[in-house]
């Protein structure tokens, strides 16, 4: 009776410490004092044996000290990579939006840790939550999908073999704001300069929503809508020529007659970036865009 209780006040002091570290602002410095006084292993053995509640706590507790790549190491060898998989496909729908947090930030920092991600299978959910998760839960993995996608081939078609585009396409078309503009932060890491994914980006309806987005969205929102849409017409005559027919030289030039004051540095430089793949022949349709777009280029 006595090692029963002792054992769950162990469990219940574990909880508490996840839930301090899940709910207050740590600096790098304090990061690795954490790690240091011995934290990671309790925090690893809650994801695996904790209480819903537990494991949400201990997922977003890695998700503040997944901040470096040695940092990222570290819970990586401590064993969390798993029992984080596994939370993404059988927890709870809070749990499985910390989770897919935790894989973005894990992934941030470190190719390797994103490869090891993938091999311990983090795709399949990640791809069924873009599908059938709360908005806040399709943020997370989307955002956590384009970070995976970053610099690996092998990890992209790894992504795209496990069925990311048309979900990703669909957040474009149907979500919210938030949601639609990590979907196509992904998209443009998923593309990158393969005229083949971009083909199959476009053919799956991604134009439109990317025009609208343009026209109506946050600079924010416009900045990665213009990125994408510069990504797409690469290489391609009937590309470029299907997303001028969607009415994407409007918005554009307008972005860039707003000038930096109206958004940031990036998104000039993306927005003259698709106006030139373009091809300013189609700038006549819109006047005076020829000379705008001489501006800002």
């Amino acid at each position: 009776m006595k090692q029963q209780q002792s054992k769950k006040a162990k469990e219940n002091s574990k909880g508490q410490v996840a839930r301090k570290l899940a709910n207050v602002t740590i600096s790098g410095h304090q990061r690795v004092q954490v790690v240091r006084a011995g934290a990671l292993p309790p925090l690893v053995t809650l994801l695996k044996e904790g209480t819903e509640d537990d494991k949400k706590c201990a997922a977003y507790a890695l998700v503040k000290l997944a901040r470096s790549e040695d940092m990222n190491a570290q819970i990586a060898a401590a064993g969390a990579l798993p029992p984080l998989v596994a939370i993404l496909k059988e927890g709870t729908e809070e749990a499985k939006k910390v989770v897919a947090n935790a894989i973005g930030a894990l992934s941030s920092n470190s190719e390797q840790r994103g490869t090891e991600l993938v091999e311990a299978g983090a795709l399949p959910p990640l791809v069924a939550l873009l599908k059938e998760g709360s908005d806040a839960a399709k943020y997370e993995a989307a955002n956590a999908v384009g970070l995976l996608a970053c610099n690996s081939h092998q990890r992209r078609d790894h992504i795209i073999n496990a069925g990311a585009i048309l979900p990703l396409v669909m957040l474009l078309k149907e979500g919210p704001e938030m949601v639609q503009m990590e979907a196509a932060y992904a998209l443009g890491n998923l593309v990158g300069q393969s005229p083949r994914l971009c083909g199959e980006v476009v053919a799956a309806g991604a134009v439109q929503p990317l025009v609208a987005m343009l026209r109506r969205g946050e600079w924010y929102t416009r900045e990665k809508a213009a990125v994408l849409l510069g990504l797409l017409a690469q290489n391609s005559e009937a590309r470029r020529a299907l997303i001028v027919e969607a009415g994407a030289l409007k918005p554009l030039v307008k972005i860039m007659r707003e000038g930096p004051s109206y958004h940031s540095p990036m998104m000039g430089a993306a927005t003259a970036r698709a106006l030139q793949i373009l091809n300013s022949k189609y700038a006549n349709e819109v006047g005076g865009s020829v000379s705008a777009l001489r501006k800002c280029l």
